[in-house]
This record gives C-alpha cells, structure tokens and sequence, in this order.
C-alpha cells in the first residue's frame, strides 16, 4: 500500500517546484543592482554609502511587510500561525550540543541521541506498579471497521504535517478519497481482531523543536513525534 501511494503521488504529479519566495521587491532589487554596479565601478563615496543604508532600511521593511502578509493571508484562511512563523524564519536553529542530566556538555551526534533517548525513556516507562488482570477469555465479535470512519478520521486530521518514516503524508490520504480509506479499513479490521499492534506503528521520528531558554539543555525543547498510521486508527 505504502509503495503504490508513492507511485501515485509519482504520476500524479504532486512534487511540485518549490516556489520563489518573494521577501524583496523590485525596489530592493534595483537598489541592490545600482549598488554592485557602483561597487564593479570602485565607486565608494557618499551616495554609495547612503545607497548601502537605504537598501539595509528597504530590506528591513520588505521583511516586515512579507511577514504580515503571509500571517494576514494564514488567518483569512484558518491555516495554523506556527507553521506560517516557522516558514517564514530566516533561519532554522539546530542543537550542536546538548547536556546531559550531570550537565556535561557533548557535540557528539551519537551520544546526542542517546541524552534524547534516554529522557523519553525515562519519561514515557511506567513508574508505578499496576497489578495484572487476568486475562478475558470470553471476546464479542468485533464488526468491520467502516470506510467511511477512516475517510473521515482523515478528513479530521490536521494539514501541513510532516509524514512519518514511510514518507506518506496526510494530504496525500485525504486526496485519495474514498479508495485509500477502504483500503485502510481492510488492513485495520484484522489489526483489531487480532488484539495486537503492528510493530511499523512503534517506529516515529520524533522533532526537536525549541521553545525558550538555554540551547543546549535538552528540556528547553519541545518534541513531535511523527507516525501518521497509528493516528489515523486511534482517531476511530
């Protein structure tokens, strides 16, 4: 299934050229032009000088007024403001370095994973003793799990997320309509029936995203696991 919806995103056509964005106007850019044309020419007077702070106030405002945009065209739409902030940022910040509990600081990538492995292992195992119940040995049939549950579990799901380790993303579900939640119906009834958890839905790739406070202390970070087939089902 996982194959053949790539394929189809594939034929379809879907990976479209990513788009220019259009931060500076054409002001700026003539500006900028006029001034490496005075900087090819060795020209460094006054007037240079004055152009190179207009261009730096221009740049400033075509910022400003690029990010307005896109927020006032994201609210007129009711599309999430946080993607919008993320997109438009001029840069994107990558840990180099973490602490661990003792505070040691290392730039190892290995052992950065294994201070983030370690915290949500510690935070995610169960720390309380729950007794164990006897098992049932007397189950109703459970019915098929209808289509139109999974079409509108999809329907429901939030757009503009990032796809799990298979690369599928939502969008690509919910354009498939009617044919892809049949065919997710057919693989999630016997998931049911036979009362266990695929193990494909225990893998996610889990997003370090920064909130406040130090860089390099791994509880300043938010996180967002990624694994889109295990939501679909649990929204049913």
């Amino acid at each position: 299934l996982v194959e053949a919806l790539k394929k189809a995103v594939q034929l379809s056509g879907e990976r479209q050229k990513k788009k220019n964005r259009t931060r500076i106007s054409q002001e700026t850019i003539h500006l900028m032009a006029k001034r490496a044309q005075m900087k090819a020419d060795g020209v460094t007077d006054a007037e240079y000088v004055t152009l190179c702070k207009t261009i730096r106030q221009k740049l400033k405002q075509d910022y400003d007024e690029y990010r307005k945009k896109r927020l006032r065209e994201a609210a007129e739409k009711k599309s999430s403001l946080k993607t919008v902030e993320r997109d438009i940022r001029l840069k994107q910040h990558i840990p180099v370095a973490l602490k661990n509990d003792i505070g040691e600081r290392t730039t190892d990538r290995d052992r950065m994973n294994d201070i983030c492995k370690n915290f949500y292992n510690g935070l995610y195992s169960s720390k309380v003793s729950v007794p164990r119940k006897q098992p049932c040995t007397e189950f109703e049939e459970i019915p098929s799990i209808m289509w139109e549950e999974v079409e509108k579990a999809i329907c429901k799901s939030p757009k503009g997320k990032c796809p799990g380790k298979d690369g599928i993303k939502v969008d690509y579900l919910r354009v498939g309509g009617a044919t892809v939640a049949k065919a997710l119906a057919e693989r999630f009834t016997p998931y049911v029936r036979q009362r266990k958890t695929p193990i494909q839905w225990k893998i996610s790739t889990t997003i370090l995203l920064m909130k406040k406070g130090d860089t390099e202390n791994f509880r300043s970070y938010g996180q967002s696991p990624s694994c889109h087939r295990s939501k679909k089902f649990s929204h049913e």
